[in-house]
């Protein structure tokens, strides 16, 4: 199992400690996630255009994606490596 994998089988299980170390890039990121599904439903009110507002937001975007690009240079580091071992 990869790191993703084992985090969501620890969150299933309660674990978040556990499943933070797992992967703690898809732990912080995973209520995003949730929101941009949410943001999908074709429902109209003044709550689902604020959160698509937000969701979509270009600071929003762009913060998850160098989120992204420090976790997968973060992870293949020996600094990582230690702290998990």
């Amino acid at each position: 199992m990869c790191g993703v994998q084992r985090a969501l089988a620890s969150c299933v299980r309660g674990e978040w400690k556990e499943a933070f170390w797992y992967n703690p890039y898809m732990v912080l990121v995973s209520p995003y996630i949730v929101l941009v599904f949410v943001s999908l439903l074709p429902v109209r009110s003044r709550f689902m255009n604020l959160l698509r507002r937000g969701v979509y937001n270009i600071f929003v975007v762009a913060f998850f994606v160098l989120l992204m690009l420090a976790w997968w240079i973060v992870r293949n580091t020996a600094f990582w490596h230690e702290i998990v071992a």
